[in-house]
């Protein structure tokens, strides 16, 4: 399923939910922006931007994502991508993700395999710029974070909890409340530049 070049605002859930498939694509959108990018609201988002749970090879690229609101524990993230193998969140010029002004964590993983975070603009997060809990074989490369608040103590800009075979590479961290790279209980991390 294709997902592309939509422009939600205003919902009282998450603004784009994807559940099961394989391949889905969801690219483009303009989410809790007016169509020209200006301002429609604060927290008009009342939901995760992008909510994806159980698909594989997902691909999330060139979407700008605003003013999410969390209304509830786990609720609220940028994009948000669980239970799933082989996503990919952002990439190269226009695949990047922009996300600002986000009410839990920027980009949100649980229990993913082999998901790549790249070359993302994360700004103004209420959590963590970038989390990943219980997930395998995570890159996190190439990533832009700043005025990160970090409301969550002795989380960090970028957070791990558990998981294996991680590589956080080549991100650019700045003015982040809390740590700039957090990694908790994961085995074969790879930290470097």
């Amino acid at each position: 399923t294709n997902t592309i070049g939509n422009v939600i605002t205003d919902t009282t859930g998450d603004a784009i939910r994807v559940i099961g498939g394989m391949n889905n694509l969801i690219a483009g959108n303009v989410i809790g922006l007016l169509a020209d990018l200006s301002f429609a609201g604060t927290n008009n988002i009342r939901g995760d931007g992008i909510y994806v749970d159980g698909s594989n090879n997902a691909r999330i690229t060139g979407n700008i994502i605003s003013e999410t609101h969390s209304t509830a524990f786990d609720v609220g993230s940028g994009i948000h991508v669980k239970n799933a193998d082989a996503a990919r969140i952002g990439g190269a010029d226009q695949d990047a993700n922009i996300l600002s002004n986000i009410g839990w964590d920027g980009v949100k993983l649980g229990n993913t395999t082999n998901a790549v975070v790249d070359s993302n603009i994360i700004d103004n997060v209420e959590r963590v710029g970038i989390y990943a809990g219980n997930t395998t074989g995570t890159e996190i490369i190439n990533n832009v974070l700043t005025d990160g608040n970090t409301s969550l103590d002795g989380y960090g800009a970028i957070s791990t909890d558990f998981g294996s075979n991680l590589t956080i590479t080549n991100n650019r961290i700045k003015r982040s409340t809390g740590h700039g790279i957090r990694v908790n209980a994961a085995g074969g991390t790879v930290l470097v530049d």
